[in-house]
């Protein structure tokens, strides 16, 4: 349950208990001000009566709305911490608008893989059909949506430019930190009345990045980069303040930020469940067989590459993929794996009689594990007995999943890639109000919110923990209401046992904050990055004890790119707290 405090970070009541006033003066002269100031301003937003149906925005997102109105020259970086409900601020923001002086012209900028949830929040929640933008001819639309790696390319900026936006929207601002990148050069200069950059880390490195994003936004507002150098720099490089109070003053116009002390939210817990399953003979038989396998082709690709020697189907990197893909799939369904298998065999170069006599036992041996974690999932779902939502990585482990459950008794849905948005609702809608259980594939993992639901399953486990962070994040959200429940099914051994013991358990990242986890790794670590160096483990070793050492060093890397980017949220927290660049509360 989200509970609002009231923190009292400018010690009001201790001075009320030692009667320490201000002369009556004083107070006649600052209430007298404060009705000037206030005289002409928006008090309330139209937006929150036309959505009661919808939404209940919190404090801080009413706040950071009203400054928008009153307090800003149609330009604000929300700066609020992850887990705040930035998209409902904007869209908040953005429904006021629409109200009050019924602008039009609206693009949305994010990343790719949030484009959808864009769409869908703003469409379920405040009222308005955006459509998302992958073409060039596209542009002549009213409410659009599309991704910064996108409008970045030249064919479509040119047209961008041609357009006067009523409100611009850039999510994930930091994206302009770099004045040098392309990123910037195109859509710092994208014509709107109103802008809207929405960032929790405006500061990645140094003062310089607060600079560019601010300057993206409204051109010159804290002056030249030599002004603002000499103005608030305390060293060369930028990493400490000067001339705290003169940045607050240029900052109150332009930037706000909540944080979960000031905003008084807290939230619910993540409890953690791991499902362990101890291998058959046959298992752990079939699991070595496919490594040793996997290792020795893997090795031969580089070979092959080193050499520009290529498949007849397939690049050397597509193979290697379709090896780390294998190699994800021994936990999963064994149809499958089989599957993918015999496609990889098929598209290869020829075998050697070392690899086409282990290709042969991986055949053989397949048939014949048993897919216990099924019967074992059915086990842990009758036991829930409350909607569970279900992940797995792969369509076909899916579709034997549901098959499964539905045999039974269980009402289940399911949710995948290949569905269009029409199902994708419907199966949504039918397990909210209906169904038992949603069985996601990733593609379920983006862009829908179901904090109705508290239980988790994951039947299998991304080796990113990205992917994690965003499956759990469709339930583990503001606005849920309960304790949510992770359930982890792992063979116990396995490889992907090891990657939840090292990856997940040691470096704590089931239990990092909600968005926090997301925050980090998308700074820190490329999407293949983890595949590869699992891969590359497991070719440079000789067994599984040889493995974990090689991954152990990889794990390590993750361990401290996790304290970098604990430190840089320090370093914002410290700069734009120090500032206090809070809303002024509401009266």
């Amino acid at each position: 349950m989200v509970k609002i405090e009231f923190f009292d970070t400018q010690g009001i009541s201790s001075k009320i208990g030692r009667s320490n006033f201000e002369p009556f003066e004083f107070h006649s002269l600052n209430h007298l001000a404060n009705t000037i100031r206030l005289k002409g301003k928006q008090m309330d937003l139209l937006a929150v009566s036309d959505l009661k149906d919808k939404i209940t925005p919190y404090p801080h997102q009413i706040d950071n709305a009203l400054k928008f109105l009153n307090d800003v020259d149609g330009r604000l970086l929300i700066a609020d911490e992850v887990g705040l409900g930035k998209t409902i601020t904007a869209g908040l923001i953005m429904k006021e608008l629409i109200l009050r002086f019924g602008i039009r012209k609206i693009l949305i900028l994010c990343p790719a893989s949030l484009t959808e949830q864009w769409q869908d929040e703003l469409e379920a929640k405040f009222l308005e059909s955006f459509e998302i933008n992958k073409s060039v001819h596209f542009w002549n639309k009213d409410k659009l949506i599309t991704s910064i790696d996108t409008a970045k390319l030249p064919k479509h900026v040119k047209e961008i430019r041609k357009i006067n936006w009523d409100l611009l929207v850039i999510d994930e601002a930091h994206r302009l930190k770099n004045t040098k990148t392309v990123a910037y050069q195109s859509l710092a200069s994208v014509p709107a009345k109103y802008k809207l950059f929405l960032t929790a880390t405006p500061i990645q490195n140094t003062l310089l990045e607060l600079h560019a994003i601010i300057d993206a936004m409204e051109p010159n507002y804290l002056g030249t980069l030599s002004e603002f150098k000499f103005k608030y720099f305390g060293d060369k490089e930028g990493l400490k303040l000067s001339d705290q109070e003169g940045l607050k003053r240029a900052l109150e116009g332009a930037l706000v930020r909540s944080t979960r002390k000031s905003t008084g939210l807290s939230f619910t817990q993540r409890n953690v469940n791991t499902v362990h399953l101890i291998p058959s003979a046959i298992e752990r038989k079939f699991e070595d067989i496919v490594i040793a396998f996997i290792s020795q082709v893997a090795t031969d690709i580089h070979e092959s590459n080193s050499k520009n020697v290529e498949s007849k189907n397939y690049s050397a990197g597509t193979r290697t993929l379709m090896l780390m893909t294998l190699l994800r799939m021994l936990q999963g369904s064994k149809r499958a794996f089989e599957h993918t298998f015999q496609k990889f065999l098929k598209n290869n170069p020829p075998l050697t009689s070392e690899e086409a006599l282990r290709a042969n036992q991986i055949l053989e041996i397949c048939g014949k594990v048993e897919n216990r974690k099924l019967d074992e999932l059915t086990k842990l779902v009758k036991k829930i007995q409350k909607k569970t939502l279900i992940f797995t990585s792969f369509v076909e482990t899916q579709e034997e999943i549901v098959k499964s459950l539905q045999s039974e008794g269980f009402k289940v849905e399911k949710f995948n890639g290949s569905m269009n948005s029409t199902e994708k609702n419907d199966a949504v809608r039918r397990f909210k109000t209906q169904s038992d259980i949603l069985v996601c594939t990733e593609s379920g993992s983006e862009g829908r919110n179901m904090q109705f639901c508290h239980n988790l399953v994951n039947y299998d486990l991304p080796w990113n923990p990205m992917r994690v962070e965003q499956r759990i994040g469709r339930v583990h959200r503001i606005g849920q209401e309960h304790n949510v429940n992770i359930f982890n099914l792992v063979i116990k051994g396995s490889i992907e046992d090891y990657i939840l013991e090292k990856l997940y358990n040691k470096l704590g990242l089931f239990h990092c904050a909600i968005g926090e986890m997301d925050s980090i790794l998308s700074k820190i670590i490329p999407e293949r990055t983890f595949g590869t160096a699992i891969l590359k483990a497991i070719q440079n070793s000789k067994n599984k004890v040889d493995i974990g050492k090689k991954m152990e060093e990889f794990f390590e890397e993750v361990r401290k790119g996790k304290d970098a980017e604990r430190k840089l949220k320090q370093l914002n927290d410290k700069t734009l707290e120090i500032l206090d660049l809070r809303p002024i509360q509401n009266a």
